[in-house]
């Protein structure tokens, strides 16, 4: 059957369980990368990075109530790679690399690792709808990854971001914001210019790179 870039149909919340099944360990199926399901399901990923996000902060305020200082970081990562799938989606060497990385950038954090705990997951889900929309299949270059995936689900998810993002850390939300999204269109300028597309593994490892760029940046700015 030929692709159809026509618009999907309006958000459910069934979408909003298939985007929760696709990036977080639930026991129930996820929707193929290639789908109208998930397509649909696409215009949910930040809220369930938001999600991830306030589970994360919760953990780590208890944590920092009932548990050694030393022990709370490395807990609170724990509960968040718990909470999210992409562990089982990315090659081991990289994935061992970021955490590591995530680890090293949250220790050097001073007084603010509760904002990154927060907005990380949030910015990461997202980019995998910016990088996913139009941009071709590394499977079948031919093609592209999700023709579903249109500016309706890239609209939707960028301008629901960007105001959790305005709302919650004001100025500083909107230079995460503007970071991540500089680095999302430099992947997506070279997945075309490369002609390489991406595949499900490949926006999980960039969702990584973002998250880590955001630990990164509460590691240097705050």
């Amino acid at each position: 059957m030929p692709e159809s870039a026509s618009s999907t149909p309006l958000p459910s919340p069934r979408d909003a369980l298939n985007a929760a099944a696709r990036l977080m360990p639930l026991p129930i199926e996820a929707p193929g990368p290639h789908s109208g399901e998930f397509a649909r399901a696409s215009i949910f990923f930040p809220l369930i990075g938001l999600v991830i996000g306030v589970l994360n902060l919760g953990t780590y305020h208890l944590a920092n109530i009932t548990l050694p200082t030393i022990l709370v970081l490395p807990l609170t990562l724990l509960v968040w790679l718990g909470l999210a799938a992409d562990w089982r989606d990315v090659p081991l060497p990289w994935f061992l690399a970021q955490l590591g990385l995530k680890l090293f950038a949250l220790l050097h954090i001073s007084h603010s690792a509760a904002g990154a705990f927060l907005f990380a997951p949030l910015l990461g889900t997202w980019s995998i709808v910016v990088v996913a929309t139009g941009t071709r299949n590394a499977a079948a270059p031919e093609r592209k990854f999700n023709a579903r995936i249109n500016f309706q689900e890239f609209a939707i998810a960028s301008v629901a971001t960007a105001g959790v993002m305005f709302t919650l850390a004001q100025a500083f939300g909107i230079v995460l914001f503007a970071c991540a999204g500089a680095v999302v269109l430099v992947v997506r300028l070279l997945a075309h210019r490369l002609g390489t597309g991406v595949s499900w593994k490949l926006l999980r490892m960039n969702a990584q790179g973002i998250e880590l760029l955001v630990c990164g940046l509460f590691a240097a700015l705050t």
